[in-house]
């Protein structure tokens, strides 16, 4: 028996035994097929001739159904099921259906599966059939569409949040925006992603794509978090400003470590370097040559030097003084305590280079972010 393969998630396509299967005499004869394949059950002929033919008589909308009957059973014989009453699509005939193992792999957990399921979805539910006077059957159409729509925005969204892999991210963020491009939380997301994965050139031009998006589509500007999170990105490409004193003294030597931090801070995984060691040491001098180096300095990227440092009760005021600077860089909020957690906040977007000279005292560490 031959196998029926029907393709109805983008360009509508009916194929037998791995040929396009022609002879259709009217698309209304498609309609037929494709409606009841979907429905998985018996349709009674006077709900098909409801939803094709009705505005004609009962007499003529009886004539025309016959008509795609015999049209449709001389092309997929045992395929379609027909009775004096009702008209059924035979599953038990070999069949391939695109939107039954859509909504199937969409269920697993499997995120492969659920990968593979939307891969069948290449656009709108019947896209390419056209009907005419038939507005029941278009505003059945209309509600599969929709249904089906949102089944893979909402599998989109779900992979897009879990994949562990940056640029698959990135790619279902892309996918889920061709879909719903006024979705304003996607296009922030994967902004995100984009400045996460480095590309924050290609986070900026995102912004004004969606920010293009928004006017056209909804007459709206993008919400006040969407342009927070632009400007902090605009910000971080802009060559800083550096206001630290002039050298009385040449410092000599120690270009390995100072190429060493250049080379941690250029990592984009690296958010956060502590320099740790002894008040002779000289390590805050150390931090304070790197700093001063322009072309191995990012933007927006802050450098706290506590050199002779001790574990006293002026960390009460140390606390202040860097809750002070996290509220500053906009990390934090009013009323908030003041502990590591806040401070570590300022990571995420910014880099941030903390040294803790002299900071062992009686063999305890202090805080190391």
């Amino acid at each position: 028996m031959s196998e029926l393969r029907l393709t109805l998630l983008g360009q509508t396509a009916i194929h037998q035994n791995g040929a396009p299967l022609t002879g259709f005499k009217s698309s209304k004869a498609v309609a037929v097929l494709c409606y009841l394949a979907v429905a998985g059950q018996p349709g009674a002929r006077t709900t098909l001739i409801g939803l094709l033919w009705s505005e004609l008589g009962e007499a003529n909308a009886l004539m025309n159904l016959r008509h795609v009957l015999a049209n449709l059973r001389e092309l997929v014989g045992d395929h379609l099921v027909v009775t004096r009453q009702t008209v059924a699509f035979q599953r038990e005939c070999p069949y391939w259906l695109d939107v039954q193992h859509f909504e199937t792999g969409l269920k697993s957990s499997n995120l492969t599966a659920v990968r593979a399921a939307l891969a069948l979805y290449q656009g709108d539910f019947l896209a390419g059939l056209e009907m005419r006077q038939a507005p029941l059957f278009e505003e059945w159409r209309s509600t599969e569409r929709t249904r089906l729509r949102t089944l893979a925005v909402g599998a989109l969204q779900t992979l897009a949040d879990q994949s562990p892999d940056p640029a698959q991210a990135i790619a279902d963020r892309r996918r889920l925006l061709a879909l719903e491009p006024w979705r304003e939380t996607a296009h922030r997301q994967l902004m995100e992603r984009l400045a996460d994965s480095g590309q924050v050139n290609a986070a900026l031009a995102h912004y004004e794509s969606c920010r293009q998006i928004l006017t056209e589509q909804l007459a709206v500007e993008p919400a006040a978090e969407t342009i927070g999170f632009y400007e902090r990105l605009r910000l971080a490409t802009q060559t800083p400003v550096h206001r630290l004193p002039i050298p009385t003294t040449p410092f000599v030597g120690r270009s390995m470590e100072i190429d060493l931090i250049t080379c941690y801070l250029a990592d984009p995984v690296c958010r956060c370097l502590t320099l740790v060691g002894s008040g002779r040491a000289a390590w805050g001098r150390r931090g304070w040559r790197w700093r001063r180096r322009p072309d191995s300095f990012p933007a927006f990227c802050m450098a706290l030097f506590l050199s002779h440092w001790r574990p006293s009760a002026r960390w009460n005021l140390w606390r202040r003084r860097l809750l002070l600077l996290c509220n500053f860089r906009c990390m934090a909020r009013k009323n908030q305590p003041s502990n590591c957690s806040t401070i570590c906040k300022i990571a995420k977007y910014c880099y941030c280079s903390i040294t803790w000279s002299s900071c062992w005292r009686g063999g305890r560490c202090w805080p190391k972010f």
